[in-house]
């Protein structure tokens, strides 16, 4: 059964794009993933890994860095420089199902990861806003690496990148935060960033899908619901996922 890799910047909400595919994922388990608001690169988002399943632990105990590990949620971040090829990474992924299926009374066959450390572009697999589209071709060694061990790719994009998206401005605002705005011409950066963004042509293949986030902080249906078929759930409620939005906002504010 494939994984999902969610590849994007966190600039541009890529711990947010986890975890609603980790709610909508895993449906049945959600109460019991809890998530924190980090603070990286002068930036605030999500992120999944330091919540453990205290409710389903098998133990008090955590052992996640021993052979017979309680793992914590079903999902991780994979340093693509450290494995080798595609085998390697399937390796670390599946032994990283084997610690979850030991920690719960559920089983499961899939993760929700992240990679970094990628040719290039840090964690985003295919491209980035600071990729010159009209002059640099995408470097797709990472990209390559994931596919072959089976998994799927969400490339976590925009549809809009004009001033008019507020969601777009502030992560030219997040950008900017993380150099500090030292010696860089944001106007100019930010019309540079746009273009590249919108000239990214992802795959269209089965294993692959774009996540418009814009739309997505926007509470379009229809983009999650595109979501949803690409994973092959029914998904969750749009009560239920358009109060996660309106919670993600609050927090990074």
């Amino acid at each position: 059964m494939a994984s999902y890799c969610v590849s994007g910047q966190t600039q541009e909400y890529l711990g947010f794009a986890e975890y609603l595919i980790y709610q909508t994922l895993f449906s049945s388990i959600k109460a019991t993933t809890p998530v924190q608001t980090k603070t990286e690169e002068n930036s605030k988002d999500y992120d999944l890994i330091v919540g453990n399943h205290v409710a389903s632990m098998a133990a008090d105990d955590d052992l996640d860095t021993t052979d017979s590990g309680r793992a914590w949620s079903c999902t991780e971040k994979f340093a693509l420089d450290g494995l080798a090829n595609a085998a390697a990474l399937k390796s670390a992924v599946d032994a990283r199902i084997t610690k979850c299926n030991a920690s719960w009374s559920h089983t499961v066959d899939k993760l929700v990861y992240r990679t970094y450390r990628t040719t290039n572009y840090n964690t985003q697999l295919y491209g980035s806003a600071w990729l010159k589209t009209e002059s640099d071709s995408v470097v797709t060694t990472s990209y390559d690496k994931v596919i072959g061990a089976g998994d799927k790719v969400i490339h976590v994009s925009w549809d809009d990148t004009s001033d008019s998206n507020s969601h777009f401005l502030r992560t030219m605002a997040r950008y900017e935060a993380m150099d500090n705005g030292a010696g860089v011409d944001w106007d100019e950066r930010k019309k540079a960033y746009a273009r590249n963004i919108l000239a990214i042509t992802y795959p269209s293949t089965a294993n692959d899908y774009k996540l418009c986030i814009d739309k997505i902080l926007n509470k379009d249906d229809t983009e999650y619901a595109n979501l949803c078929t690409f994973l092959g759930v029914s998904g969750i409620s749009s009560a239920t996922w358009k109060t996660y939005v309106d919670a993600y906002l609050t927090a990074i504010a």
